[in-house]
């Protein structure tokens, strides 16, 4: 995936920031339930991401970050292997992460 980011108030000791990303997804896909393989494949293909976040920096050096991520990405066709027929999965993700930023 690759992302470019925007910092609204870059060298702040709070800095909120968007983001969005374009890239590869592979998605692979196993529905065995009671033991039974139902559907078993995968594909891969275009994938993106949005993002929206703040940093807040304790140092010059270091900071800490929460954001959101909204990541999808294109829909996956299954034939299936016990009964006629095939799926289509959607790959969409709402993601929340919190961590430490170290610059160096």
């Amino acid at each position: 995936m690759l992302n470019g980011y925007y910092d609204f108030m870059a060298g702040e000791q709070f800095s909120p920031y968007v983001s969005v990303g374009i890239g590869y997804a592979d998605t692979n896909i196993e529905f065995s339930p009671s033991a039974v393989a139902i559907a078993d494949a995968g594909n891969g293909g275009f994938a993106y991401q949005g993002i929206v976040g703040a940093t807040y920096n304790i140092t010059e050096n270091m900071g800490i970050f929460a954001d959101y991520r909204y990541f999808a990405s294109d829909k996956v066709d299954l034939e299936l292997t016990l009964l006629p027929g095939s799926l289509e999965v959607e790959n969409v993700a709402h993601l929340f992460n919190v961590g430490v930023r170290v610059n160096f």
